[in-house]
């Protein structure tokens, strides 16, 4: 599910005081790309808020700095009480201009299909991990989506410059870290969309086999209804015992001795 060759080979709003009030953060907290350089801030262990005018804005000033291999970091599925969470890695061409780029939340399911496929053909790498329920439930969801992060870059060809969304990653590459970064840069913007169509499709197969829990609607996030069937068959091995939810089943279960589940 990784690409490791290159292949056949917007505007994004400013950060508003009030946001800036809202989020605990200074107006001086708010950095465009070239003062971060100027005051040599990537690479520290904090995530950033950039300020920028459109949403190619960072990786061009990268770029113009000789950074050729920029990867893009996010995660699709650390809210869900089901389901793997999905990471992704996006290299993008800049030769090549993606229109349409956003948080893959803000997209319709249409779209972010489209824009996935336009991204898998004209980036020049990218990468899929997969960090299964057990392992999920083990180290936390935080650090399976780190994990994840650091994974997808082994995964890559070339990497000089690693852009994450809120996420701070201890790797021997420069790096920033950026707040809301899927809304603000490009690279982790094509990230969002891979990992939110890869885990998607694989929430819809997995109800073939588990039709029960509606997992094709909902994706194994917590609503009404997936609430109602857990309730009523209890869980399947998909679901994750580490959230609230789960747990509480899976601890009514044993007190009325139930092994009810898929």
């Amino acid at each position: 599910m990784n690409k490791d060759v290159k292949s056949k080979d917007i505007k994004s709003k400013d950060v508003k005081s009030k946001d800036i009030k809202s989020k605990g953060f200074k107006s001086k907290d708010i950095k465009s790309i070239e003062e971060i350089f100027d005051e040599e801030l990537y690479n520290e262990k904090k995530n950033r808020r950039i300020k920028v005018n459109n949403i190619y804005e960072i990786e061009e000033y990268l770029w113009s700095k000789g950074y050729n291999y920029i990867a893009g970091c996010d995660e699709v599925g650390r809210g869900p009480m089901a389901g793997p969470l999905v990471v992704a890695s996006v290299v993008l061409d800049k030769n090549e201009r993606i229109e349409g780029l956003n948080d893959s939340k803000k997209l319709t399911a249409k779209r972010r299909e489209e824009l996935a496929k336009e991204i898998k053909e004209k980036a020049l790498f990218y990468s899929i991990t997969y960090i299964d329920v057990e392992e999920v439930d083990r180290i936390n969801v935080l650090e399976a989506s780190r994990k994840g992060m650091c994974e997808c870059l082994k995964k890559l060809k070339e990497v000089d410059f690693v852009l994450t969304d809120c996420m701070v990653l201890d790797i021997d590459k420069k790096s920033l870290s950026i707040i809301k970064g899927d809304a603000t840069s490009a690279s982790i913007a094509a990230s969002s969309i891979v990992a939110k169509v890869e885990r998607d499709n694989f929430m819809i197969k997995l109800a073939e086999t588990y039709p029960l829990y509606g997992f094709d609607n909902h994706k194994g996030y917590v609503t009404k209804y997936h609430l109602d069937m857990i309730d009523k068959y209890g869980i399947c091995k998909y679901h994750r015992k580490s959230f609230d939810p789960v747990r509480k089943i899976i601890e009514r279960d044993k007190k009325e001795g139930n092994e009810n589940g898929q």
